[in-house]
């Protein structure tokens, strides 16, 4: 026990210290965390879709690209703790993008090495 710090529960002095660490390691490490790559089709090319996207993506506590694909689709590989995730992308599906998506097709992958921010891969 440290000078001057009194514990009735002798667990209570290591729990912050013990676990808190623990959490950030899960997250490091990619246990927790959700990654997705999704392909929206549609109308989904100049009409701002990257841009919109990226800025959803400030609303959430999510990494990734958003990318035009030569096919006409948009690309989206988005990576965080699943609610972040999840409602990062039903933020785009309620957005003023809907209108544009005719179809959404959601993969889980791997986390890529090294994935910070969110950028639009030009």
């Amino acid at each position: 026990m440290s000078r001057g710090t009194q514990h009735t529960d002798p667990d209570e002095r290591y729990s912050e210290k013990l676990f808190y660490p623990l959490r950030v390691l899960c997250v490091l490490c990619g246990q927790s965390m959700k990654t997705l790559r999704v392909h929206y089709e549609g109308r989904v090319q100049g009409v701002g879709f990257r841009y919109t996207v990226k800025n959803l993506a400030r609303e959430f506590e999510v990494s990734g690209t958003v990318a035009n694909l030569p096919d006409g689709r948009v690309e989206l590989l988005a990576s965080g703790d699943p609610d972040e995730v999840d409602g990062f992308l039903e933020a785009i599906r309620t957005s003023a993008l809907a209108g544009h998506i005719t179809l959404e097709t959601p993969r889980d992958i791997p986390r890529p090495a090294g994935m910070r921010g969110f950028s639009i891969v030009p």
